[in-house]
């Protein structure tokens, strides 16, 4: 293991503009085909510009288990000018590389191009299959992973690992995403006479109280439901009564609820906030369901190897989205962990400790190169 070898990939990927939209992320995919020459590469091509990646490493053997890496390669927008360093320059100052997508995930990335530089090269190590994908578009619809899934390139046997930015913790929990619109339906009336209309932009904030009352849940790991009311528009000018207004929400939910329940929460919420003169109507623009890995091969795995290595185990949950939530039919083990720092996704200087690329990759090697049970 080399930690200027991954400095260097991670580099070389962050000066890769993947800022998405548009996306562009066959530009990483056309330098991965040449870092990982001699894998078994398989690009799917979504447009000109956008790509997702799956290499193979080393022989796929049916009496061992495979681990199936997966990463996003497409970064969010950015501000050059908040910016104390150059988003695309990988800047390296004290022990810390600065750059988009230097934690969110660039860094995962690395890793997992490292690993396939390694086992190429000595393939006999492996006791593990080893799959790297690469995908398009997380940040935004996710057309990597619905391609993905409809070539069912993922199968429910394999155990998956996301080298999403956790500092080197572990998650067996995610919280899903239910986005909405919201549109409210209202009377206008004189501004000196509110009673005479029924108001649309009051509407919405009904809505809002009554869901929040139904969707209510706890969870140790991944934090309670949120509902973030993030855009609204609504009302013509200032002494009229609005007959309209539109809103998106933002729900983020622990794995106790199900998407049914979060319908009916809608529906019902709906319903009782309905009065003369007014109605809503809602919307789902995107779901991603929330997660838990309840079974314990590869939990106990991750355990044995940061005994290990020496290091402190801890778990957490990701309040945030990943790949992951595209493969919940196949039921498929998985663990959350990455080098990146969670508080520095999507954040103006975003930045990676350098050193935590080594750990990483040291824990993805123990194992790749460890013995598994017997039952595999």
């Amino acid at each position: 293991m080399s930690l200027s070898r991954l400095t260097e990939i991670l580099k070389l990927l962050i000066e890769v503009d993947t800022t998405n939209p548009p996306g562009n992320e066959k530009g990483i995919v056309v330098l991965l085909q040449s870092l990982l020459r001699g894998a078994e590469l398989t690009e799917f091509k979504h447009d000109e510009k956008r790509s997702s990646l799956l290499a193979e490493i080393g022989p796929m053997r049916g009496d061992r288990p495979t681990l199936t890496f997966i990463g996003h390669m497409d970064t969010v927008p950015f501000s050059r000018e908040n910016w104390s360093y150059h988003p695309l320059k990988a800047t390296i100052e004290a022990g810390r590389m600065y750059g988009r997508g230097s934690s969110d995930m660039k860094s995962g990335l690395a890793c997992m191009v490292h690993l396939g530089e390694a086992f190429l090269q000595n393939p006999e190590l492996l006791k593990a299959n080893l799959r790297l994908i690469f995908t398009a578009d997380e940040e935004a619809g996710g057309i990597g992973m619905r391609v993905l899934i409809e070539e069912n390139v993922v199968s429910p046997g394999e155990l998956l690992i996301i080298p999403e930015p956790t500092q080197m913790a572990v998650a067996y929990e995610e919280k899903g995403a239910f986005w909405f619109e919201l549109e409210a339906f209202g009377k206008a009336s004189h501004g000196s006479a509110p009673e005479l209309g029924c108001n649309a932009i009051d509407s919405i904030y009904l809505f809002k109280a009554a869901l929040e009352r139904k969707i209510s849940a706890e969870n140790k790991l991944v934090g309670p439901t949120t509902l973030s009311l993030n855009r609204i528009r609504g009302g013509n000018k200032v002494n009229v009564v609005p007959d309209y207004a539109i809103a998106e929400f933002d729900l983020r939910y622990p794995p106790e609820l199900s998407m049914e329940q979060l319908t009916k929460a809608l529906e019902e919420s709906a319903a009782e906030t309905a009065v003369e003169g007014c109605e809503t109507r809602f919307k789902i623009l995107n779901h991603r369901p929330a997660l838990a890995n309840n079974q314990s091969r590869l939990k106990s795995r991750i355990q044995n190897a940061m005994v290990d290595l020496g290091f402190e185990y801890k778990e957490i949950g990701v309040r945030y989205y990943t790949d992951l939530s595209s493969f919940e039919s196949l039921g498929n083990e998985f663990a959350i962990i990455g080098p990146g720092i969670s508080d520095q996704a999507h954040v103006e200087d975003e930045y990676l400790e350098i050193r935590s690329l080594k750990d990483t990759y040291e824990l993805y090697v123990n194992l790749l190169t460890k013995e598994w049970p017997n039952e595999y």
